[in-house]
């Protein structure tokens, strides 16, 4: 980085001095090459976030599925599949037990997780594309 603003202070010095076509293609290449850095970072730090994201999504569903087990929303849901009869004459006990069994939080932090994955994965594929376009640039 530090020669870059060498090469520049030297060309607006006019220590040196190029041709103009030279002297434009030089300082765009010092801007894109500083662009590129800052892209870069955008993207490790996106891809450190998207890693946070994704654990903390997993521990989510962990968290629902543990809480769904000890409240006995599993058990009573699993009845829907094994006795369909019974829960035919007698639907709205069991919708009312079903409900009130419902771990509402986890089922709260498990939307807000995915919530989060999905933007952070949004904006993950941005910058993927930010730093491909860069890549590829022609000077």
């Amino acid at each position: 980085m530090n020669n870059f603003k060498y090469m520049k202070n030297i060309f607006l010095k006019e220590l040196y001095k190029p041709s103009d076509d030279l002297y434009n293609n030089i300082l765009n290449r010092i801007n894109n090459e500083k662009n590129i850095v800052i892209i870069r970072r955008k993207l490790i730090f996106t891809s450190i976030i998207f890693v946070v994201s994704i654990s903390c999504f997993v521990s989510s569903v962990l968290f629902f599925l543990s809480a769904a087990s000890q409240s006995g929303f599993s058990q009573i849901f699993s009845l829907m599949f094994s006795d369909f009869k019974i829960i035919s004459n007698y639907y709205s006990s069991f919708v009312m037990s079903l409900l009130e069994s419902l771990p509402i939080f986890n089922i709260i932090l498990f939307l807000c997780m995915t919530l989060f994955l999905s933007f952070v994965t949004k904006y993950l594929i941005k910058e993927i594309k930010d730093f491909s376009f860069c890549k590829h640039v022609k000077y």
